[in-house]
């Protein structure tokens, strides 16, 4: 209660409106898209620097926070879901993952062997490889498209945002008349502007990742061959990159696999993300 009234904009002098949407008993607000949301200025309760400062703490507690607890202890922890629907964990002292809710189990051993024998199906397949590499493809040519109608959208705003402006200077439009079509016509402009950047920048990542059938083959099949050997501190930060999660059917193990980015990929990563960290002071 507290931090959603530190949070809420009305102590500045900013009341806003129609930025949710009752679902009904038991189900969680939806919140609107920041278009729909309407501001309206009122009498403010506290300096606006001061609302600011008191935001400004509560996001760098949100950034910094870590959730208690210890480390994984198993290499699926948090992956594994139970066909009910249940995530599985390892209990104290058990090797197995098990359902709370179904009391569905697996060996833990067992199922790394699964997982490492998915592994080498996916890693030395030449075919799954190059599907993955032209999925990636498709997404980068949808990318391009929306790109392109963002673009001629934006254009299309720009030209109709001159025309009305021409009709006001040769008096066809009373000034009332004006705002009325000129406002929406701006807000979109500014949002199409604001969007443009983001969606170009999605386009060269995946442009930039984007790698070779050959060179995606040479580092699958290094890095199936170095896995045995490696930490459980890697083999998990690996896991976690590559899989998307592993479902535990009545018969069968369903493991859904990402896009793979090589070993020497995901510890760059890593080792990149935790120098800044420790450059900010924050254990």
């Amino acid at each position: 209660t507290v931090k959603r009234l530190l949070r809420n904009t009305t102590a500045k002098g900013v009341h806003i409106i129609n930025f949710s949407k009752n679902m009904g008993k038991g189900k969680p607000v939806f919140i609107k898209p920041r278009e729909e949301w309407v501001e309206r200025k009122i009498e403010a309760i506290i300096p606006v620097e001061m609302w600011e400062e008191a935001n400004a703490i509560l996001d760098d507690r949100r950034d910094a926070y870590k959730r208690p607890g210890p480390a994984p202890v198993a290499l699926f922890s948090g992956l594994v879901v139970c066909h009910c629907g249940q995530r599985m964990y390892p209990r104290v002292n058990s090797p197995k993952y098990i359902c709370s809710k179904c009391k569905t189990k697996i060996p833990i051993d067992v199922l790394e062997g699964i997982f490492y024998d998915q592994l080498k199906g996916y890693f030395l397949s030449a075919e799954d490889i190059t599907k993955s590499i032209q999925d990636a493809n498709t997404s980068i040519n949808e990318k391009q498209k929306h790109l392109d109608a963002h673009s001629k959208e934006l254009d299309k705003v720009k030209a109709e945002i001159d025309r009305v402006y021409k009709l006001y200077q040769a008096s066809e439009l009373t000034p009332a008349s004006f705002a009325r079509f000129f406002k929406p016509l701006e807000e979109r402009e500014k949002q199409l502007e604001t969007d443009l950047p983001k969606l170009q920048a999605e386009l060269d990542a995946l442009k930039i990742n984007q790698l070779s059938t050959e060179e995606v083959i040479a580092e699958a099949q290094d890095l199936y061959g170095r896995w045995p050997k490696l930490p459980f501190d890697d083999k998990r930060r690996i896991v976690e990159s590559i899989t998307d999660k592993i479902v535990i059917g009545k018969e069968d193990v369903s493991i859904n696999l990402c896009y793979l980015p090589s070993y020497e990929e995901l510890t760059k990563r890593h080792r990149m993300l935790y120098d800044e960290v420790r450059e900010k002071g924050v254990e």
